[in-house]
């Protein structure tokens, strides 16, 4: 392993020790939309934070991760972007894409738990 390799690799071993700090963050953002789906800025934080899942996972190597983290991100992002739900309604609608990135960072820290 040359030191650029050593570099990368130890890169990926700090983003996989982020998974646990990145899971708790978006379950909290995730309850906190649920209690308050009306509230822009919750909303935004659950936004902001499968947006950045979605920019980073794969390039670190979590495929899974980032396309359950991109999915999700659209469609967080299509409907804050144009409303066409009643706030209330978005739970439901974002609620499966939401829990599948949950349990993708839960699966990634249970096979990489440093």
């Amino acid at each position: 392993m040359d030191d650029t390799d050593h570099r990368l690799e130890l890169l990926r071993r700090r983003y996989a020790h982020s998974f646990p700090a990145k899971r708790a963050a978006l379950a909290d953002a995730w309850l906190a939309f649920v209690a308050m789906p009306d509230d822009p800025a919750r909303a935004r934080e659950l936004s902001m934070l499968v947006h950045r899942l979605c920019g980073s996972a794969a390039a670190y190597g979590y495929t899974r991760l980032g396309e359950c983290a991109c999915a999700a991100d659209r469609l967080v992002g299509d409907e804050l972007a144009a409303p066409r739900l009643a706030p209330a309604a978005r739970v439901g609608h974002f609620e499966a894409v939401v829990r599948a990135v949950l349990d993708e960072l839960a699966a990634a820290v249970a096979c990489d738990p440093g």
